[in-house]
């Protein structure tokens, strides 16, 4: 597959961190030092994950002519359970046809493991498709804790996708070993209805804390470790797939887009990695943490279709066929991690 269309899309509020520090005991200087972070957008009444989807899907189909055969949607955050975002972002693109539409849930990773699972769609029967990473995070966020509340923000993006092959090498993965890192243990049920007794147990009613908790430096310690070892794995995988007789290096990447989790976890593994700083697209100052929609919206903002800052070595060119190499890293709740080589 390739991409054949982004598009993007934010809430209408930007909230600043002299803004949050009115309610939150922060400030700026706090923020930008430990996050990276000067502004993030937060959703209001009217806007939705769904909303923001549809924002951003109509502008990568703005000269689509074809018929698409699925929507992916990557999100925590629903505005309801059911039915899916996806089948109700489907109403209200309302193409006047049906098609596969459904959610992937996978956190900060769940646009890159939806991108996978359009790979394998693309590369069967489906011609194209739209694969949305998108949040309103700000939604489960408590903000009186300083570990989530100047961290996060709300937003998303959306590629048009159709069957050129497009993934070179991808290496995915959960543990769910750790997953109490970074959770929201709510459960989405109401009390229930159901007879005591009849089946052994009481009724049981919601418990769990319905904000999302998040344990940083656990967090950071062990996220890195596994992000760069995936980076190794999909070049060492996209050496193999491309056939090339010279491994491949990080120098041979046009676009390094991360997940925007951290500053300091990004400027980390660029340097641990040996990226050069026009190689490394970070927003994460402009929009904060918005999980599934973070790197979408990298991507957006990245000129990815834009000249290199590094002339790649002419085994690779003839092998690209003028193409670029991207690549793609996230990690988040589950623990998910992974990265995805891509071409554009």
């Amino acid at each position: 597959m390739s991409i054949i269309g982004i598009g993007a899309a934010a809430p209408k509020v930007r909230v600043s961190n002299d803004d949050l520090a009115t309610f939150v005991d922060t400030d700026d200087e706090w923020i930008t030092q430990r996050v990276g972070i000067k502004t993030r957008f937060v959703a209001g009444r009217e806007e939705s994950s769904e909303s923001m989807a549809i924002a951003a899907i109509k502008e990568t189909l703005h000269d689509f002519t074809g018929r698409l055969d699925f929507l992916i949607v990557a999100t925590e955050t629903p505005s309801q359970l059911l039915p899916s975002a996806a089948a109700r972002i489907q109403n209200e693109l309302d193409l006047g046809y049906p098609y596969m539409a459904f959610d992937v849930k996978a956190a900060c990773s769940g646009f890159l493991f939806a991108l996978e699972i359009a790979n394998g769609l693309l590369r069967t029967n489906a011609k194209y498709g739209v694969v949305v990473g998108v949040e309103t995070i700000s939604r489960y966020l408590d903000y009186q804790d300083r570990a989530t509340s100047v961290v996060f923000g709300d937003g998303g993006g959306a590629f048009l996708l159709d069957a050129e092959p497009f993934v070179v090498a991808s290496s995915l993965y959960t543990d769910g070993k750790m997953a109490d890192l970074i959770n929201r243990t709510r459960a989405p049920f109401p009390a229930s209805t159901f007879p005591e007794g009849l089946v052994g147990i009481e009724s049981v009613s919601p418990s769990g804390d319905p904000y999302l908790r998040m344990n940083g430096k656990e967090v950071f310690k062990n996220v890195i470790p596994r992000m760069m070892q995936s980076i190794d794995e999909v070049l060492e995988l996209g050496t193999k797939n491309l056939e090339l007789a010279e491994p491949l290096t990080v120098r041979d990447i046009s676009k390094f887009v991360p997940h925007q989790a951290n500053l300091r976890i990004l400027n980390h593994i660029a340097k641990e990695m040996g990226f050069v700083e026009d190689q490394v697209v970070i927003n994460i100052d402009k929009y904060g943490n918005t999980s599934a929609g973070s790197i979408p919206l990298a991507c957006y903002e990245g000129d990815l279709f834009g000249e290199s800052c590094l002339s790649p070595r002419s085994e690779l060119k003839e092998k690209l066929g003028g193409k670029k190499l991207v690549l793609l890293t996230a990690a988040g709740a589950g623990l998910t991690w992974g990265s995805m080589l891509i071409t554009v």
